[in-house]
């Protein structure tokens, strides 16, 4: 069974200039699903490679990270869906969000395995370690992969061994 997360509060979330997609990865399965959520939402799409811009994500209060991951790294793949041994850590990933201007409060991680510690590495995942750096709770798939929802475009969830958590930042 797929498990599903609603949100506390419908209005706080749907809201066009408060929202950004953050596509990380250049292969078909990220970039479709980064542009039916845009299609769905209105949300805009800032690639990664707009990160070095000190203004990409300023005065975005929600980021929506669409990428591949495992547990602890975010890995790329190019437009034909190969691997590319390009990646990056938690860490990385909120010094590059914060650089390009996010203060946000709210991070969603479509990333698979995204809030899942690597082996021997508790509060490693990628989403605590963008919680700690930024502050901003961040809602992340644990113990399985994320799937597209398979009647309703633009919302992911995650696999039947995972579940939706949300992250706060740890001193």
């Amino acid at each position: 069974m797929f498990e599903l997360a609603f949100v506390p509060n419908v209005t706080l979330w749907v809201d066009p200039l408060g929202l950004a997609i953050l596509l990380m990865s250049d292969d078909p399965t990220c970039v479709n699903g980064a542009n039916a959520r845009s299609r769905a939402t209105g949300q805009r799409i800032v690639h990664y490679s707009e990160l070095g811009n000190p203004r990409a994500l300023a005065d975005e209060s929600d980021l929506y990270v669409y990428g591949h991951g495992s547990p602890g790294t975010i890995h790329y793949a190019d437009p034909s869906g190969r691997f590319t041994g390009s990646t990056m850590s938690g860490q990385q990933l909120a010094s590059s969000i914060q650089g390009a201007g996010f203060t946000g409060n709210r991070v969603h991680m479509t990333v698979c395995h995204g809030g899942t510690d690597p082996p021997g590495q508790p509060g490693g995942s990628i989403a605590q370690s963008v919680a700690s750096a930024t502050g901003a709770t961040t809602i992340a798939c644990v113990g399985d992969k994320m799937y597209d929802h398979p009647t309703i475009p633009g919302v992911t969830i995650a696999g039947p061994a995972g579940a939706m958590q949300p992250f706060t930042r740890r001193p």
